[in-house]
Parts: C-alpha cells; structure tokens; sequence
C-alpha cells in the first residue's frame, strides 16, 4: 500500500516540528515543496524566513540573560537597609550569573565602597563602564569612590563625563563639589552645590556640603543658613548638626555650638567628632558641672575616642588625657583624613637654638 501524500497543511506541520527538533535542512526541503506549489504560502515564507535567520550562540546567549526585577530589587534593598556584606554575597552570586549586566556591577561597587573596600569599588565600576560607557551613574559613582580614594583629578574627570551625559544629574553635580572642595576649590564647589540644588532643592546633603565649603571661605552666616535648610529638610541629619556646632564655635557662639553637638549626639550616640568637640567647647568656656555630670561615660570611651574608627582633632581631647601613644594615633589618623599627601617641602635648619620654649593653652580652634 502506498504512502498518501501529505497535504500542504500537514506539510507545513512536519516542516514546524522538524525545524524545533533541531533538522533545518529536511524543514527547509518541505517549507521549498510547499513554496514551488503555491509561491505565496505566508506560512511557509515564515517557516523559511526563521529557518535563515543566524541562531545565536551560547555565549551570545549568555549575554542576553539578565536578572529579573525581583532579584534587583532584593539587592538594592539590602544595601539600603545597610545589610552591607549579605548585598556584597548576594551580588556577587548574581554577577557570577550575569557577568554583563552593568547595573549588578554598579550595585556592587556601592556596596563594596559602603564596606570601605575602595579598590573593588573602583574595579566594580570600571568593568560596568567597559560593558556600558555612557553609563551616566557608573561614572558618578566611579568619581565618588575615586575622590574617597584622594585621586581628586581623576575623579573630576570622571564626574564630567557623568555630566556630558547626564547635564541635569543632581547627584554627579554634588560629587563634583564633593572632589572640587577636598582639592580646596571652594569657590568651584559652590557652584556645583548650587547647580545640584536648583535641580534637586530638597537634597540635604547637597545643603550641608554647601555650608562646608562656605565655612572653609570663612562665610559663617551663610554656612549657618545651609545647615539649617538641611535640618529642615532632614531633622535628624547627625553630621550637618554637627557642622552647625562648628561654625557656630567659630563664631564664638559657645553654649549654642554645644546643644548643636548635643543634638548631634542624640542622634548618633558613638559620633565621635560631636562627642570630641562638645567636651572641649564645655572646657573652654569653663562648664564644670557638665564635664562633671557626664565625666564617667566620657571616660569609658576615650581610650578609643579618635585612635580607632572616625578620626577627631587632636587638639580638643589634650586637657582630657595624658596618653602620648593615643595622642600619637589621633593626630595620624586626623592628618590622615584631613590632608591629602603631597612632595614634602626642603627647609634649611636654623642654626641658632632657642634660648627658652614657651608653652600655652593648647586649643582646638588653631
């Protein structure tokens, strides 16, 4: 008994399955029967048309897979919940998975410049800008980690091709004033704090920033109004009440300068620098009583007060203890964060010695 031939229907059918068993040439030969018959069969022009298209390869389909918007969302809220070192592990699994897809990469390199991990930062950055180079946020992010990193100029550059790209980008604007003011151009500084706030008027790290530059060109009322724009933006912003407490101490404004430190502390109880500077304002104006009252818990952390963790100013914490060693690590450790480290000057010595060295009041404020 003979086979009937197949209509051009169950042709079209056979032609389908063998082309997704993996047989295009015994699909293509039925889809070209069908065609010869009836040259305008559009299913059969399709079946031909996928049939020619270049299928991918493996790594070209590796490329295209990405993260679902779950597993990213997962990521990004560890990180802003400051489960820094589980969003470390999570994103490294997941880059593991998708080793080209710059948004895991930018993600990673806030969280390993959260953990004080600058060189993976700055890596985590770089590779997402190899994958995707007009990426506006990598090249903020990338100037910001540079610019904790002291590499000021490189990170103005980056922070300008942030902006070429992205001119209305509030947060590269604030880098920028970020790297401008650690290399002491306060003046360029303010401009770009400026610029970010007319596109972001609500950024209060943008307002406390600003107040920093400004105290450095010795504007202390202006500074004052930036601060305060900050608080009432963000009422328990530790750092801009305690920025408050500094100018407000330059300006002589002691016992005030000592509630702002105060309510810095409320805030952030371990805050190094506002428990520092609060001390010694409360010396300098003689406050007995309240180095008294609060003498037993200060006590208990100044062994490690400026020595480990957040540098402070040498100077305030003197009259507190006679401890050469931890004097020694405060001024390193506040040299360290204050200055940036330049080709050390040559000075003849003098050859005449001092006849007698006067020593005063050490002091904070000079």
């Amino acid at each position: 008994m003979s086979n009937k031939p197949l209509s051009v229907d169950q042709t079209l059918i056979k032609a389908k399955s063998l082309a997704k068993k993996d047989s295009p040439d015994q699909a293509m030969q039925l889809y070209q029967a069908v065609l010869k018959r009836f040259p305008r069969n559009k299913r059969a022009i399709e079946g031909l048309n996928l049939l020619e298209r270049p299928k991918p390869n493996q790594e070209q389909i590796v490329l295209n897979k990405a993260p679902t918007q779950e597993q990213i969302n997962g990521l990004i809220a560890l990180y802003n919940q400051g489960q820094l070192q589980e969003a470390l592990d999570q994103g490294t699994a997941l880059y593991e998975q998708y080793p080209n897809v710059p948004l895991i990469l930018n993600i990673l390199g806030a969280v390993n410049a959260g953990l004080g991990r600058l060189d993976q930062a700055v890596a985590s950055y770089s590779k997402a800008l190899q994958i995707k180079p007009d990426y506006a946020e990598a090249h903020s992010n990338l100037g910001n980690a540079l610019s904790d990193f002291g590499k000021h100029e490189e990170a103005i550059a980056s922070l300008n091709k942030a902006l070429q790209l992205k001119p209305d980008f509030a947060e590269a604007h604030y880098n920028l004033g970020k790297a401008l003011n650690n290399l002491g151009k306060h003046e360029e500084s303010i401009a770009s704090y400026t610029k970010s706030l007319q596109i972001k008027p609500d950024f209060a790290k943008a307002h406390n920033n600003l107040g920093v530059a400004l105290r450095a060109l010795g504007k202390h009322e202006e500074a004052i109004a930036s601060y305060t724009k900050a608080l009432l933006i963000k009422p328990e912003y530790a750092e801009a009440h305690n920025n408050l407490g500094n100018v407000l101490k330059n300006l002589g404004k002691h016992e005030e300068a000592i509630a702002s430190y105060s309510k810095a502390l409320q805030i952030k109880p371990d805050y190094a620098e506002a428990k520092s500077q609060k001390r010694h304002q409360q010396a300098y104006i003689c406050d007995w009583v309240s180095l008294e009252s609060e003498g037993s818990a200060f006590a208990s952390s100044l062994a490690t007060l400026g020595t480990t963790g957040t540098a402070v100013s040498p100077l305030s914490l003197l009259s507190f203890e006679d401890h050469p060693e931890r004097n020694r690590k405060r001024a390193k450790s506040f040299a360290e964060k204050k200055y940036t480290r330049t080709a050390l000057l040559e000075f003849e010595r003098s050859q005449v010695k001092p006849s007698r060295i006067r020593i005063g009041y050490f002091s904070a404020d000079f």
